[in-house]
């Protein structure tokens, strides 16, 4: 996967998606650390994918982000970078004659 960008305040959206037989159960990390629904993060798991949703993105958000896909079959992951974007400001000038 390739990084994916996104203002400071703006919600970031990260599917996740495995075909397998049985059916995986998904959860995602940031970093190391296991990431658990609530404060700004929700997680919805259907069958065969997984949405990780950040609202009102912070600086400490930003990172590393692992979706590992799992049955009794054997596991799999995926990783994005999460990084901040500038969003560009409009500027005006005036000039005189």
């Amino acid at each position: 996967m390739k990084s994916h960008g996104v203002g400071l305040g703006r919600t970031a959206l990260l599917r996740c998606e495995a075909a397998a037989v049985p059916t995986p159960s998904f959860e995602w990390y940031k970093g190391e650390k296991r990431i658990n629904k609530g404060q700004g993060i929700d997680i919805k798991n259907l069958s065969s994918r997984s949405v990780l949703t950040v609202t009102n993105m912070t600086e400490d958000r930003y990172g590393n982000y692992t979706c590992v896909a799992a049955n009794i079959l054997g596991r799999a992951n995926a990783s994005v970078p999460l990084i901040p974007i500038i969003e560009p400001t409009a500027t005006s000038a005036v000039s005189r004659s």
